[in-house]
């Protein structure tokens, strides 16, 4: 019985780490989990990096070329069009609704910006 009443504790508690948070969503840095309404989504490690380098830069602007550089290296050899697809991912997985970004927008001409 102790046993697991600990181990239900446990599992109630978060780790230690740093969690980011807005709207439903926590994004845990350490542990590199997102977590939406509770629940835990599955997000590649490239989506977890550009999602992570938005949340450190909010309300700037940030090119499709500043985010491969910032996400993907300088030795990328892909299309600067990677990061539109990995944006639209991270919408229709994070945003209430996808059709209408609240906090990834787009910056008609410029690039992308978070808000909180």
């Amino acid at each position: 019985m102790f046993v697991s009443l600990v181990g239900r504790r446990l599992r109630q508690r978060r780790p230690s780490t740093q969690w980011l948070r807005f709207d439903v969503n926590e994004i845990g840095l350490e542990g590199r989990r997102v977590l939406r309404q509770g629940s835990e989504l599955a997000l590649t490690a490239r989506e977890f990096d550009l999602l992570v380098y938005l949340l450190k830069y909010p309300r700037r602007v940030h090119t499709r070329e500043q985010l491969l550089v910032a996400v993907w290296g300088d030795d990328y050899e892909g299309t600067a069009r990677t990061v539109d697809n990995f944006i639209r991912s991270l919408c229709v997985k994070l945003e209430r609704d996808p059709t209408e970004p609240r906090y990834i927008l787009t910056v008609r001409g410029a690039g992308y910006r978070f808000d909180p």
